[in-house]
C-alpha cells in the first residue's frame, strides 16, 4: 500500500511528494515500529510522537508536523484503524 492508497481510506490530506511512499504495517506503540511502518497515535500515543526516530508516516488528530515523514491528520485515529483493518481484511488473504 502507498501513501497515497492509505490517505484516501483513512480520508486524511497528506503532500503529494508522500504519495508513492509505501509503508508495510502499522503500529499503536511507538517501542515496536520498525522503519516501513506507520505509526497510529491511539489515546495517549500524541505523548510519544516526539520520541519516533523511524517509520514511514504518522497518522494523528492533532498538528503535529515531522520532517521527513508523511503526518496524516484525522478526525479519529481509532476510526482511522478501523477502516485500515476493514480495507486489508477486504484486499489481502
Amino acid at each position: 500500500m502507498n501513501i497515497y492508497e492509505l490517505a484516501k481510506i483513512i480520508d486524511a490530506e497528506v503532500d503529494s511528494k508522500y504519495y508513492k511512499v509505501r509503508v508495510k504495517d502499522f503500529k499503536i506503540d511507538t517501542r515496536l515500529i520498525k522503519h516501513n511502518d506507520v505509526f497510529i497515535a491511539i489515546n495517549d500515543g500524541h505523548k510519544y510522537l516526539n520520541n519516533i526516530k523511524k517509520c514511514k508516516a504518522i497518522i494523528v488528530e492533532n498538528d503535529f508536523q515531522k520532517e521527513g515523514i508523511p503526518v496524516l491528520k484525522v478526525k479519529d485515529t481509532k476510526e482511522a484503524l478501523k477502516q485500515i483493518a476493514i480495507y486489508k481484511r477486504l484486499n489481502y488473504k
